[in-house]
């Protein structure tokens, strides 16, 4: 019934969006279910490159300002090697986003959840948030080429406007393979507690709203949202657990010299 009620009042909502559009009653659906309302004022900076985050946002009201980092060190490896892929994204959709567009989608592909470019509201903009772990979760029951599908999509498309060409199915879903038996390595990495997350508390005007879309469950392990600064310390502590082997040595070893330590 709760996803039904959520399809009622955001199917309107849905339909701005070609990508999710075309997907399936079903999977239109629980996405609906999934989205989560967050209000920014004007010239509030939703988040800035290097910060670290897991949602992607869609907007359904406003406009939205979109700024590449000067400086690349604040990026991490993989954000630096997908700075002129990032250019040439501009160059097809421009850096003014409007309803109907997206942004935040470097999170489907990425381990550490760095985010590669700033976005800042330009008006009153109205924002719906679709979590990668609530895509995850919605993933389990849809089908290898719908979710394969909508996961290229959404990194290649924004509206009508395709911006990159060189994206394949195969291996695509072969990439999302391997991020998932990461990321159920992470969890055997003690959490980053003493690190604290961002603020949920953001300014509308006078008022102070909450956002529980900043309180990340963490259940797949993956970091929680951080400040640019904090970020890069929770990489660095990550970088010296995990060292350089390959992944299943490289989290149990990490694990193991946290034991030893305490």
């Amino acid at each position: 019934l709760r996803i039904e009620v959520s399809f009622e009042m955001l199917s309107g909502f849905i339909r701005k969006f070609p990508i999710l559009n075309e997907t399936s009653i079903l999977l239109r659906k629980r996405i609906c279910d999934a989205l989560t309302l967050q209000m920014c004022p004007s010239s509030t900076t939703i988040y800035n490159a290097g910060d670290i985050g897991w949602d992607i946002y869609f907007i359904g009201a406003g406009l939205v300002q979109i700024e590449l980092p000067k400086d690349l060190s604040i990026l991490d490896e993989e954000g630096r090697a997908n700075a002129e892929k990032m250019k040439e994204k501009v160059e097809a959709l421009g850096l003014l986003y409007r309803p109907g567009n997206h942004f935040g989608e470097s999170a489907l592909g990425s381990l550490s959840g760095v985010r590669q470019e700033s976005a800042i509201a330009r008006t009153i903009v109205e924002l719906y948030l679709l979590s990668i772990e609530r895509l995850d979760e919605i993933f389990q029951y849809t089908s290898i080429e719908e979710r394969t599908s909508l996961r290229l999509n959404l990194q290649r498309r924004n509206g009508n406007t395709w911006h990159t060409f060189d994206m394949n199915e195969s291996n695509m879903e072969k990439q999302a393979n391997e991020m998932k038996n990461v990321i159920s390595n992470w969890s055997k990495i003690p959490r980053l507690s003493h690190i604290q997350p961002r603020s949920s508390i953001v300014q509308f005007g006078k008022q102070n709203l909450k956002l529980d879309s900043f309180r990340r469950r963490d259940k797949s392990g993956r970091l929680r949202s951080f400040s640019a600064e904090a970020a890069s310390q929770a990489i660095a502590i990550r970088t010296m657990l995990t060292g350089n082997m390959n992944p299943q040595k490289r989290f149990n070893g990490g694990l193991e010299g946290a034991n030893e330590n305490t």
